[in-house]
C-alpha cells in the first residue's frame, strides 16, 4: 500500500473536542469528520456511502441532541444503523470510550462479538492502526490506493472504482463497461465547458464533436498530444461500443462491442480504462489562476466551430423534416446508409442552408454516418 494513501473516517462523539485525535490521525493519512450526534454521523454516512473507510463511535454519545441522556443504548442504535447499511456497503467500526463502567463491564464486551474496546487517552496508537488495516480489507480502498490517489476527484469515486474492478477482475469481454466510461467522459466534457476550454456546449449527443474539438493545434499548449489522442480514442470506443442497433429485430451490433464480446480484443477494456485514468490526471493539473484560465478560455472561444462533426440522433419534426441538431438531413440520404429515426447519426460535411426551413436549420447534411 502507497505511503501517502488516505483514509476518510467519521468519529461520533459528543466530547471529541478533548481529544487530541485528530491531528494524530491527520499525520497518519487519516481524515476524520467528527459528529457530536449519532443522527448526523449516520445520516453523513447515508448521503455518501463510498466515501468513508471507517465510523469510530464513543459508547456513551447522544442520539440526536444534548437533551437526551449519553448511553449504550445509542451505541447500540448506531451499529444497528450501520448494520443496515452493510448490506450496501460494509463500513468497519471501531468502539471507543473512556468511561470506567463501560471499561469494566463484561456483558457490554461480551456484546461486540470479538471487537475491540479501546480506551480514551491510551489506546490512540492502536486504534489509527487497526483503522488503516481494517479499511485496507476492503476492496474499495484497495482499488482507490492503488489507482485514485493521484487523481482525487471525490465525486467520481463510486463510478471510477466500478469501472477498476474490470481491471482487477481481468474482465476482457463484458462491453457494459463502455457506457459506465462514457458517463464519466460526458461529466468531463461538462466541467471541461464550465472552465472554458470546451467552446462546444456539451449537449450529451455530441460528446465525439467535443473531442475533435479538443484535439485542435491551437489547444496544444494546454492539452499535450497523448490527451488529445487519448479522448478522441475514449470517445470513439465507447460511443461504438455503448449499444447496438435495433434493424428488424435482428440485433446488428457495433464494431467495437462485436469484437469485445467475441474475445476479438482482449486488452481493449483495460487500456480504454487507462486511457481514461490519464485523462482525468491530465484534467486534475489543469491551472487554476484565473488569468491563466482566461487565457485558454480566449484561445477557445477563436477556433472556428463550423467544420465541426454535428451528432445526435436523427429526428422529424412536426413538418416532417428531417433533421440532426439544427442540421437538415434528406431521407434519401438517410436511405442509402440504412439510417432510421432515432439513430444516432454523425453530419460529416455540411453545407449552409439557404432554402427550405432556414429560420429553423441552418445547415444540411452533404454526408453523414451512423455513430
Amino acid at each position: 500500500m502507497e505511503n501517502n494513501s488516505t483514509y476518510n473516517v467519521i468519529w461520533i462523539d459528543d466530547k471529541y473536542e478533548e481529544i487530541d485525535l485528530l491531528g494524530n490521525a491527520e499525520q497518519d493519512n487519516i481524515f476524520i469528520t467528527p459528529y457530536k450526534y449519532g443522527k448526523e454521523g449516520i445520516s453523513a454516512i447515508q448521503s455518501n456511502l463510498d466515501y468513508w473507510d471507517g465510523v469510530i463511535i464513543d459508547v456513551k454519545c447522544f442520539w440526536a441532541s444534548d437533551d437526551e441522556v449519553d448511553r449504550v443504548d445509542n451505541f447500540h442504535k448506531i451499529k444497528e444503523e450501520l448494520l443496515i447499511l452493510k448490506g450496501k456497503r460494509p463500513i468497519p467500526f471501531f468502539v471507543y470510550s473512556g468511561q470506567p463502567d463501560v471499561l469494566s463491564d463484561d456483558s457490554f464486551k461480551l456484546s461486540l462479538n470479538g471487537r475491540r474496546l479501546y480506551k480514551k487517552h491510551l489506546d490512540e496508537e492502536d486504534l489509527l492502526r487497526d483503522i488503516k488495516k481494517e479499511a485496507n480489507l476492503l476492496p474499495e480502498v484497495q482499488i482507490r490506493h492503488k489507482y485514485l490517489d493521484i487523481i482525487d476527484i471525490p465525486e467520481l469515486n463510486k463510478e471510477l472504482t466500478e469501472i477498476l474492478m474490470f481491471v482487477e477482475h481481468d474482465e476482457q469481454n463484458n462491453p457494459i463497461v463502455f457506457p459506465m466510461i462514457r458517463f464519466i467522459l460526458n461529466w468531463l466534457m461538462d466541467r471541461l465547458n464550465e472552465y472554458g476550454i470546451l467552446s462546444i456546449k456539451h449537449t450529451g449527443a455530441n460528446i465525439g464533436a467535443c473531442s475533435v474539438f479538443l484535439a485542435k493545434k491551437e489547444l496544444s499548449a494546454y492539452i499535450p498530444v497523448h490527451i488529445q489522442r487519448s479522448l478522441h480514442s475514449c470517445v470513439e470506443v465507447c460511443n461504438n461500443g455503448s449499444h447496438w442497433i435495433d434493424t428488424a429485430k435482428g440485433a446488428v451490433r457495433q464494431e467495437v462491442f462485436n469484437a469485445v464480446s467475441e474475445g476479438l480484443a482482449p486488452y481493449l477494456i483495460r487500456s480504454t480504462i487507462f486511457e481514461l485514468l490519464n485523462i482525468l490526471v491530465w484534467y486534475n493539473s489543469l491551472p487554476q489562476d484565473e488569468l491563466i484560465k482566461h487565457t485558454i478560455k480566449d484561445v477557445a472561444s477563436s477556433i472556428s466551430l463550423d467544420s465541426f462533426f454535428i451528432e445526435g440522433p436523427l429526428l422529424r419534426d412536426e413538418k416532417g423534416i428531417l433533421h440532426c441538431e439544427n442540421c437538415i438531413v434528406h431521407p434519401n440520404l438517410a436511405k442509402d446508409k440504412g439510417i432510421q429515426i432515432n439513430d444516432l447519426i454523425r453530419v460529416i460535411k455540411s453545407g449552409n442552408n439557404e432554402r427550405f426551413g432556414k429560420e429553423y436549420y441552418n445547415k444540411y447534411a452533404m454526408e453523414i454516418e451512423r455513430q
